[in-house]
């Protein structure tokens, strides 16, 4: 056993006053701690990252012992414990931190969970894989930033960086799913394994408190709803993008009053609506009125009335962090094909086009898309030319391709793949890609 002793501590403690240590010790070779080195830890350390994760028990007098009003860690992380005592949860629980890390523990006592709730900071439990009733009463009343539970959206080979062969999730109950329901703390990251077994209703009482977060894709597809109303876009315009993304799993319609909430509270360049699958008119005029991109790469066919529609949406995005802002992109990557009369409204967009789902276009199409940079030229006079992606384009005529490539500042952009077949078949766009190679 290797023990951290108080002569260990002071000798990193002049260290970090010789300013060869900065915010991370890492104390993880450790295996024991005495109680005067606790102390020290407590008192003589301020903003520092303190890791003693290689600690497998710790005993209630050191636990106390690192309880102090005089310093104040950054974090404070005993990844390594495996269990601990009632006495020991009450002591860490006030211990002067901005956050302490428990990801060892598979299961705490309803005691243990009580004490918790007296924190005042961070608390990560990411180890946990169930919890009882009471416990999950107890944590539901915790007010400051918790984690409960590993993330299951991780990528295997992390996970087996961060846990090796410990793979336990958390499991839970629609009943103690419905307790942790009601947290109204700062928030509450529940990474929850296997959710197949939970039902649709404990799922939605998730989803609708809006400090829960962390949630699996796999859990917004248990929840999913038809059309998402108001509440639902209020919500969705207070998560962070990722959080967003999976949230839109939930839905494949708006209503009007959703479109209008996300069209003036979503800040980010593009409100990314691929998962809706219909549009209606109504709702499709509020779209419009976002300030940035729209993807509506969930549509599979678009009328002349909703296209003429999308259409009017001006909005903006900035070209690069300094760089002036620029006419949006409108995505229909859903399209896997368009008649001459859709694209012939949908040339009169004035920013990009985004048609990844064309597998094939003719001429009369062609010479359709060509108009709309002379249409740029003429009527928008902007400084640069709009594009037009078709990255899924698998086969094209060589009269096709000798219309498509007169379009200015080869501003269309396809696939390596596609851009291969060119030179290969040796069509007029094999000129552009050997060019650029």
């Amino acid at each position: 056993m290797k023990e951290l002793t108080k002569k260990i501590v002071e000798e990193k403690l002049e260290l970090i006053h010789r300013g060869e240590l900065y915010y991370d010790l890492d104390l993880n070779d450790y295996n024991v701690m005495t109680t005067e080195a606790a102390k020290l830890i407590a008192t003589k350390f301020k903003g520092i990252r303190i890791e003693l994760s290689g600690i497998r028990h710790i005993i209630d007098e050191v636990a106390s012992a690192l309880v102090s009003s005089i310093g104040e860690l950054s974090s404070l992380s005993f990844n390594g414990l495996t269990s601990i005592s009632d006495n020991a949860a009450t002591s860490l629980a006030r211990v002067n931190a901005r956050s302490l890390h428990l990801d060892g523990l598979e299961s705490i006592s309803d005691n243990a969970a009580k004490a918790f709730v007296e924190c005042q900071f961070d608390l990560s439990l990411e180890g946990l894989i169930n919890i009882s009733n009471n416990q999950a009463f107890h944590l539901s009343m915790f007010q400051g930033p918790l984690t409960i539970g590993k993330n299951p959206e991780v990528p295997r080979h992390i996970q087996e960086i961060i846990w090796g062969d410990n793979f336990s999730g958390l499991y839970l109950t629609d009943e103690i799913i419905e307790i942790l329901s009601s947290f109204s703390g700062k928030s509450l990251h529940l990474h929850i394994w296997e959710p197949k077994t939970i039902t649709s209703k404990s799922v939605n009482l998730l989803i609708s408190n809006n400090k829960i977060k962390g949630l699996s894709k796999d859990l917004y597809q248990i929840a999913r709803k038809m059309q998402m109303n108001k509440g639902d876009a209020e919500k969705y315009a207070t998560l962070h993008y990722i959080e967003q993304e999976k949230f839109l799993y939930t839905f494949k319609s708006l209503t009007v009053d959703a479109a209008q909430i996300l069209s003036f509270k979503t800040l980010n360049q593009v409100l990314d609506l691929r998962f809706i699958k219909s549009l209606e008119e109504d709702v499709a005029k509020e779209l419009v009125k976002y300030k940035g991109g729209l993807n509506l790469n969930g549509l599979k066919n678009v009328t002349s009335n909703l296209a003429k529609i999308l259409i009017t949406h001006k909005g903006m995005i900035s070209r690069g962090q300094i760089g002036p802002k620029i006419h949006a992109t409108l995505e229909l990557d859903g399209l896997k094909e368009i008649s001459s009369e859709i694209a012939i409204i949908l040339i009169s967009y004035e920013g990009s086009l985004s048609l990844n789902g064309l597998k094939n276009i003719d001429d009369k199409t062609a010479q359709i898309l060509l108009r709309k940079s002379k249409l740029y030229d003429t009527v928008f006079k902007k400084e640069y030319q709009p594009s037009i992606s078709l990255n899924s384009l698998n086969f094209l005529s060589k009269s096709t391709s000798e219309i498509l490539a007169n379009y200015p500042d080869k501003k269309l952009y396809f696939s390596d793949e596609f851009k291969l077949f060119c030179i290969k078949d040796k069509n007029a766009l094999a000129n552009w890609f050997e060019q650029d190679n």
